[in-house]
This record gives C-alpha cells, sequence and structure tokens, in this order.
C-alpha cells in the first residue's frame, strides 16, 4: 500500500494526469516494480508511447477511497478483537 500510494503522489507531483503530461519513471525517480505493473493492469496508470504514462485520476480516487474503507474495516475488527480479549481475560 505504501508503494501504491507513492506512485500515485509522484504522479500527481509531476503533474502526469493526463496523456499530454505523461513521463517516463525515469524522469520521476521510481522505478517498474511488480507493483506498479499490477496498478497498469488496474487501470490505474495509463501507458503511452516511449515508455511514458499518466495517471487515471478517477480511477486513482475510487482505488484510494476504497482503500481507507478497508483499513477502517480492518481497525474496527481489530478493535473488536481486543475487546473480546480484554473482557474474557478479566472474566477468569
Amino acid at each position: 500500500m505504501i508503494k501504491q500510494k507513492r506512485y500515485i503522489k509522484a504522479f500527481q507531483r509531476h503533474g502526469a494526469t493526463d496523456e499530454a503530461r505523461a513521463r517516463t519513471l525515469e524522469e520521476m525517480d521510481l522505478r517498474d516494480s511488480p507493483v506498479f505493473r499490477r496498478m497498469i493492469v488496474r487501470g490505474i496508470f495509463i501507458p503511452c508511447p516511449d515508455d511514458r504514462y499518466y495517471l487515471n485520476v478517477p480511477l486513482a480516487s475510487v482505488f484510494q477511497s476504497g482503500r481507507q474503507y478497508f483499513l477502517r474495516i480492518f481497525l474496527l475488527l481489530l478493535l473488536i478483537l481486543v475487546i473480546a480479549f480484554l473482557s474474557g481475560m478479566f472474566l477468569k
């Protein structure tokens, strides 16, 4: 998740948000990685000629909000487990 966020922020920072402003990974000091390739497959980054890419802004927003939702659910479940553990410990 941290790498995904780093890629998205780098593209936003460099303004690579449409085909006319697409950039290479080297221009943004990023590397090609399996994480980046998965994000291309999901449509978050769009490849252009000459190894340039740009950020699909609407899809990136949906992707980020989905991650935040997942994190909230995870933290809620973790809190429930901690409460259940502590209350079981005090009932003994």
